[in-house]
C-alpha cells in the first residue's frame, strides 16, 4: 500500500464506503459503521454469486435445497444461536439439555496412589479483567490435548490423575456453574461507534494477533492482508481480531474491547444462517473462544457449535461440487488454501466439542461421517498450502509462530479423534461409520467406531479399546524416526492403555486386580512411555531446539508429565496390590519385582528433566516415584502360595474370566482385521 494510504485514517475510508452504500439505497441507521466493506455487500448479493470458492460451493447447494429441507430452520445466525442456547441450556425437556454438575458429580478422581489427586481450584473463575483473560487465552488451547487425555482417563480408569491447577480439566464445569445468561442476541442492540485506527496500526495489530493468539492457525495471513488491502475483508472478523489484540496486549481499555466485540456480534447476528461462508465461520469460532476466556461458557459453546455446524455444511458442499472457480495468488491455489483452513477449523471445533462433552458428561455431537471426509491437518510446513502461500508472498515475519501452531494442532486433532469414539463407547452411544482409509493415522479411529456395534461391560470395552490402541502403536513403530510426533503419540496411546488396564467398576468403585495379562501389559506400556521420554530427552537436549519450538515444547512437556504420573500411579497400584496379594497374584508380582524397581529408577531420572520440571505437578510426581521405588526395594514377599482365587472380593480380571476361551493371547500381536471381522460379522465380543 502506498505511503499516503498508510497515514489515511481507516474510519475515514469506511465512512466513504458507508456514504457510497447509502447512495445506492442506503441504510436507515445514522450511526457510523467504520468496518463497512465490499465483503459485507457480497454476502447480501443474489444467490449464486460468491466471495470465494468455498462460498461458491455452498451457494449452489442451498439454491437447490432451500425450498425443501430448510424452510423451518432459523433464517439468521442470531436465531440459530438462540435455538442452540435453548436446546442445550434452557429447556430441561430437551434431549440435548446439559446439566451443570458434569464431571464433578459423575467421575471420581480418587487414586490408589500415595498422593491423592490434586483438585483444581474449585473457587470462582469468573473472568472480567482483560489481563486475566489474556492468560487464559495463552494457556487454554495449549492445554486441550493434555486435558482430553486426563478426562478420558478419569472417565474409564480407577488410577486417577494429578490434575494441574494450570490445566483446564474442569474449566467448562466451573464456568457453567457461574453462567446464567438466557439470551445471546440483544434485540435492542445498536451498532456503536468503535475506536478509530489508522491503516498502519491495523496492520501492526494483525501482526500481533498472528503472533500471540492461540487460534491464529485458523487464518491465512496472506489472504487476510490481501483482502484488507483490497477492501474485501470481513469486517466483523477484523473487529474480533482487533478486540483480541487489545485483550492479549492489555494495550487498550476494556471499553474498546467491549465496543469492538459488540459491533462484531451485532453484525454476525444479522447475517443469514445459510449459506455459510468461511469468514463467518472464522468469526464465530473467535467470538466463541473470546467468550470462553471471559467465563461465558454458554455463549462460547453456542458460537463454537454454530461454527462447527457451518463447517460441516461447507465440507459437504465441497465434497459434492466438482467445478469450482479457481483464484491464484503467487502461483498458489486460493481454493486449496481455504480448504486447508476449513480442515483446521474442523479439528479445532471437533476437539472442543469432545472436550466439552467429556467435562459435562453428555453425548458428543462430533463424529466423522462418510459424507464428510476430513483428513488430519498438515503435519508441518512442507505439506501446508497456507504456509506455502505466505512464503511465496513474502509474509514470513510470523512464520515461526505459525509453524509452531501446526505442531500443536496435529497432535490435538489426532488425540481428539481417538478420545471421542472411546468416550462414545462409555454410554454406548451410536455414531456413524467412519470412512474407510488405509492410512495409519485413521486406523484407530475407524476401528473404535466398529466397537460401537456391539454391547459389553466396561471391562469388555476397555479390553477392545486396548487391543486397537496396541495395534495402532505397532503401526506407529513403522513410521520414520523423524516423524515429529512419534514419541508424543506413543506416550498418549500408552497413557490411555494403562488407565484402561485398571478400569472403574460401575459397582461400588471396585477395580480388577493384578492378573497375568494386566501386569504384563502394564509393564509393557510403562516401558513404552519410558522409552519415548528417553528418546525425547535425547532429541531435545539442545537449548536452541527448545527455544525454537517455544510453547509446543511446553505442550509436549505437559503430556510427558501426565505419562510419568500415569506410570507412577500404576506402579503404586501394583505395589499396594502386593501387600495383600496371595497365591497366584503374589507369584506374578514377585517374578517382576526387579523390573518394577528398574522402571521406577529410570522414570525418576526422567522426572528431573528441566522441561518437565516446569510443569506444576512434576515435583509431586517425582516424590511419588521415589517413594514407590523405596517401597518396592524394601518389599518382602512371601513364597508363592497355591494357585487359586487371588482377590478377597472374589472379583476376577476379564482375562481370568475368559479362561481357555481366550482367543487373543497376546494383545500387542492382535491384528485389526481379525477383531474387526469378529465384531462386524457376529456382533458379539470375540471371546463369547
Amino acid at each position: 500500500m502506498a505511503a499516503s494510504d498508510s497515514t489515511r485514517n481507516y474510519s475515514q475510508r469506511s465512512d466513504r464506503r458507508q456514504s457510497s452504500s447509502s447512495s445506492q439505497g442506503g441504510s436507515k441507521s445514522t450511526t457510523r459503521e467504520p468496518f463497512r466493506d465490499r465483503d459485507r455487500i457480497r454476502r447480501h448479493r443474489r444467490p449464486g454469486s460468491a466471495n470465494s470458492s468455498l462460498d461458491a460451493a455452498t451457494s449452489g447447494q442451498y439454491m437447490s435445497s432451500s425450498n425443501s429441507t430448510h424452510q423451518a430452520e432459523p433464517t439468521t445466525i442470531g436465531a440459530n444461536l438462540e435455538q442452540i442456547l435453548w436446546r442445550k441450556f434452557l429447556d430441561p425437556l430437551s434431549p440435548e439439555f446439559i446439566e451443570r454438575d458434569g464431571l464433578s458429580a459423575s467421575s471420581s478422581t480418587e487414586s490408589p496412589a500415595s498422593t491423592n489427586t490434586s483438585q483444581s481450584d474449585g473457587g470462582s473463575i469468573l473472568v472480567t479483567q482483560p489481563s486475566l483473560a489474556s492468560k487464559i487465552h495463552q494457556r487454554l488451547f495449549g492445554s486441550l490435548t493434555q486435558s482430553l487425555l486426563e478426562l478420558v482417563s478419569l472417565r474409564f480408569g480407577a488410577l486417577g490423575c494429578q490434575e494441574s491447577s494450570n490445566n483446564p480439566t474442569r474449566f467448562i464445569v466451573q464456568s457453567l456453574s457461574l453462567d446464567r445468561i438466557d439470551t445471546i442476541v440483544d434485540t435492542g442492540e445498536q451498532t456503536q461507534a468503535i475506536p478509530e485506527y489508522s491503516d498502519h496500526k491495523v496492520r501492526q495489530m494483525i501482526e500481533l494477533w498472528l503472533i500471540h493468539h492461540p487460534m491464529s492457525f485458523t487464518i491465512s495471513k496472506t489472504l487476510l492482508l490481501s483482502r484488507y488491502r483490497n477492501g474485501d475483508l470481513d469486517e466483523a472478523l477484523l473487529a474480533v481480531i482487533l478486540a483480541d489484540v487489545a485483550v492479549m496486549t492489555d494495550d487498550e481499555s476494556a471499553e474498546s474491547t467491549r465496543k469492538l466485540m459488540a459491533w462484531a456480534e451485532a453484525d454476525v447476528h444479522r447475517r443469514p444462517s445459510r449459506p455459510p461462508s468461511l469468514s463467518t465461520i472464522q468469526t464465530l469460532l473467535l467470538l466463541g473462544w473470546h467468550s470462553l476466556c471471559f467465563s461465558s461458557a454458554r455463549r462460547g459453546y453456542c458460537y463454537i457449535e454454530c461454527a462447527r455446524l457451518g463447517i460441516l455444511e461447507l465440507l459437504y458442499a465441497l465434497s459434492t461440487e466438482s467445478n469450482l472457480e479457481r483464484d491464484w495468488i503467487n502461483g498458489v491455489d486460493v481454493g486449496k488454501v481455504e480448504s486447508e483452513l476449513l480442515q483446521r477449523l474442523y479439528w479445532a471445533t471437533f476437539a472442543f466439542e469432545t472436550w466439552f462433552s467429556l467435562q459435562m458428561d453428555v453425548p458428543s455431537s462430533s463424529s466423522l461421517s462418510a459424507d464428510v471426509p476430513v483428513d488430519f491437518p498438515p503435519i508441518d510446513e512442507t505439506t501446508s498450502t497456507v504456509l506455502t502461500l505466505d512464503i511465496e508472498s513474502g509474509n514470513i515475519a510470523t512464520l515461526a509462530v505459525q509453524k509452531r501452531s501446526l505442531r500443536e494442532l496435529w497432535p490435538l486433532s489426532h488425540v481428539a479423534s481417538i478420545v471421542s469414539p472411546i468416550y462414545a463407547l462409555y454410554p454406548h452411544q451410536h455414531l456413524d461409520a467412519a470412512p474407510p482409509s488405509g492410512r495409519w493415522e485413521h486406523l484407530a479411529f475407524s476401528r473404535l467406531h466398529h466397537l460401537l456395534k456391539g454391547p459389553g461391560s466396561i471391562f469388555d470395552v476397555c479390553h477392545n479399546v486396548r487391543t486397537i490402541l496396541c495395534e495402532s502403536l505397532h503401526q506407529l513403530q513403522f513410521q520414520p524416526e523423524e516423524h515429529p510426533f512419534k514419541t508424543l503419540l506413543t506416550t498418549s496411546y500408552s497413557i490411555i492403555i494403562i488407565h484402561l488396564l485398571f478400569p472403574r467398576s460401575n459397582q461400588g468403585g471396585q477395580t480388577i486386580g493384578i492378573g497375568g495379562f494386566t501386569l504384563t501389559d502394564a509393564l509393557k506400556s510403562i516401558s513404552d512411555i519410558k522409552d519415548a521420554l528417553q528418546l525425547d530427552s535425547i532429541l531435545s537436549t539442545s537449548a536452541s531446539s527448545r527455544a525454537n519450538n517455544g510453547d509446543s515444547e511446553l505442550v509436549k512437556a505437559s503430556i510427558q508429565t501426565l505419562g510419568l504420573d500415569t506410570c507412577a500411579r500404576a506402579l503404586w497400584f501394583i505395589y499396594e496390590a502386593s501387600r495383600t496379594a496371595t497365591g497366584e497374584e503374589q507369584s506374578r508380582i514377585t517374578l517382576h519385582q526387579a523390573e518394577l524397581i528398574e522402571l521406577c529408577k529410570d522414570l525418576y531420572v526422567l522426572s528431573k528433566d528441566s522441561q518437565i520440571q516446569m510443569v506444576s505437578t512434576a515435583r509431586t510426581i517425582k516424590r511419588t516415584l521415589k517413594e514407590v521405588k523405596q517401597q518396592l526395594e524394601g518389599m518382602q514377599l512371601l513364597p508363592a502360595a497355591s494357585m487359586g482365587q487371588w482377590m478377597d472380593s472374589g472379583t476376577s480380571t476379564m482375562f481370568d474370566m475368559m479362561g481357555d476361551r481366550q482367543l487373543l493371547p497376546q494383545i500387542a500381536s492382535t491384528t485389526f482385521s481379525g477383531l474387526e471381522s469378529m465384531v462386524a460379522e457376529s456382533n458379539v465380543l470375540p471371546w463369547q
